[in-house]
């Protein structure tokens, strides 16, 4: 919810307007650059100049786009180079067509022009291709220029140097920690403001063991390289928060239990277990040598972007679900779970006075879960939870009263921390 998140479906959401499985990519004609205000990812259209007028292209995503449902829960240098590959496969199909038809490559297209003195057989293919191909060059070209936004996002703010800083950040010593933190914080280290106060409101969450004193000096940090009146609100309702969490005293769910390094919500007491980034220069690679002849995008999708995919650590969410569908005996971990059975079994002896016990527990595992979050959702956990489904072969849903992006979430902590409605709410933000 706070981190910034290295998945593809997930960055979309953070870095561009997405609902609905609608993605709306908006970008400006000439310009310098994105906006570097609090909000890079909420770039309002009626603040655009008229000289400099913004083009917006919408796209739908759905079941039927394969590259979405293979991809859309990987993370973002997987998904980017599969849009390479599957460009690359895209063009090398038309070279295909357009040999077999003795057509030139200006001769067949996606758009459905067709010599008229092409043979029967010709005109046959192409008419039995053209379907397929136009529903294929449409999913790429979205695809393509939704994953060229996000590079661009990604390479003006230095969101890749932000994600591995928060990879790593409750695994590093103390003292590289906070330094990592602080080169961040500056005014002139790249990113928004709005990405610095996400740093450093999950070094707070992840390093419940860092002195108050510490976080203090990082709060006034931020504050002399961003204004005075820039609002930490948000921290300061975190603040109350653990504070209301230590007064009962309720140990976590697991020890070792650890926000997943692709982003993650508000428990962030446990430890990441497992080393630190993992690298890859394969993608990089394949996406450099790639050849489109009909998007030249897809060349070096990634030139620019550190290529490194998360490692491989559990989301909170994750853990409890799987040790509830699971309904081990011996597992401890679910020992504070409500446990209702609409069909309870009674004592065979019908006494009332057992109705007051509670209900005998099933002995064993569940074929099914619905995991449901009071407030907002983030598409993160939605991402690990369909991973746990794929592993256990068993149906999860997954669902929240609302699926909130990182800056608007940033903004829901601000108005309860006593600052105004943030960026949303006419606020500070």
């Amino acid at each position: 919810m706070i981190r910034h998140t290295w998945i593809y479906q997930a960055l979309i959401h953070d870095l561009l307007r997405f609902k609905s499985n609608r993605v709306t990519v908006e970008s400006l004609e000439e310009s310098e650059g994105l906006r570097d205000d609090l909000h890079d990812a909420h770039v309002n259209t009626k603040t655009n100049s008229p000289l400099n007028p913004a083009k917006v292209k919408v796209y739908d995503l759905d079941s039927k786009d394969k590259l979405w449902i293979e991809h859309s829960t990987s993370p973002f240098p997987q998904a980017a180079l599969a849009v390479s590959e599957s460009l690359a496969e895209y063009n090398a199909k038309l070279q295909e067509l357009n040999k077999s038809n003795r057509l030139h490559a200006n001769h067949f297209d996606p758009n459905g022009n067709l010599d008229a003195a092409d043979s029967a057989q010709g005109i046959l293919t192409a008419v039995t291709e053209l379907p397929g191909m136009t529903e294929r060059k449409r999913a790429l070209d979205a695809h393509t220029c939704i994953a060229t936004a996000l590079v661009d996002r990604i390479k003006s703010r230095s969101l890749d140097g932000y994600f591995e800083v928060e990879q790593s950040i409750d695994t590093d010593r103390e003292s590289e920690a906070l330094q990592n933190v602080k080169k961040l914080l500056g005014k002139h280290a790249p990113g928004t403001a709005i990405d610095k106060l996400r740093l450093l409101l999950t070094l707070f969450l992840n390093r419940p063991s860092l002195s108050p004193q510490h976080v203090n000096d990082l709060e006034t940090y931020l504050k002399d390289e961003m204004g005075q009146h820039f609002p930490t609100s948000s921290l300061e309702f975190l603040r109350q928060l653990q504070r209301f969490k230590t007064s009962f005293q309720t140990p976590p769910v697991s020890s070792s239990s650890s926000l997943a390094a692709a982003g993650g919500g508000l428990s962030g007491s446990g430890s990441l277990t497992g080393g630190g980034v993992s690298l890859s220069a394969a993608p990089t690679a394949a996406v450099a040598s790639l050849s489109s002849t009909f998007f030249d995008k897809g060349r070096g999708l990634l030139q620019g972007v550190k290529n490194f995919l998360p490692a491989k650590k559990t989301l909170p969410i994750a853990q409890v679900i799987e040790s509830l569908i699971e309904n081990s005996s011996s597992n401890k971990e679910d020992a504070n779970f409500l446990y209702i059975d609409p069909a309870p079994r009674h004592h065979p002896n019908n006494n009332p006075s057992h109705s007051s016990h509670p209900p005998h527990r099933m002995a064993s595992p569940f074929r099914s879960a619905v995991a449901f979050v009071l407030g907002g959702g983030s598409f993160v956990e939605s991402a690990a939870l369909r991973e746990l489904s794929s592993k256990l072969q068993k149906e999860i849903v997954y669902g929240s009263t609302d699926f909130v992006s990182p800056c608007d979430f940033v903004d829901e902590l601000t108005y309860l921390g006593g600052g105004g409605g943030g960026a949303n709410g006419g606020g500070s933000f």
